[in-house]
């Protein structure tokens, strides 16, 4: 993993998440109509996970300092549901 981060900036993790987290995460969100939601943090499902130590060990040895979640936002992208959001892209 580390080499993929130093290469190219970012890395893909499969199963960093799993089936049934993912199925407690969308419970939680309900209908989501448009491309997404925004400001997941205020859920605490969301939140327990995104500050859960075994996410942010995932991401702690390529940072200078401890890491701490600050977004979280739920794409559910597609040519019909779409948005910009130019601060990731």
């Amino acid at each position: 993993m580390n080499h993929e981060v130093e290469q190219y900036g970012f890395t893909v993790i499969s199963r960093a998440i799993e089936a049934d987290e993912q199925r407690g995460l969308l419970a939680a969100l309900g209908p989501v109509s448009g491309g997404g939601r925004r400001g997941l943090l205020g859920l605490p499902v969301v939140s327990e996970l995104a500050r859960s130590p075994r996410l942010l060990n995932l991401v702690h040895p390529h940072l200078p300092s401890e890491p701490w979640p600050v977004r979280a936002i739920y794409f559910d992208k597609s040519f019909d549901t779409n948005w910009l959001v130019p601060w990731h892209q």
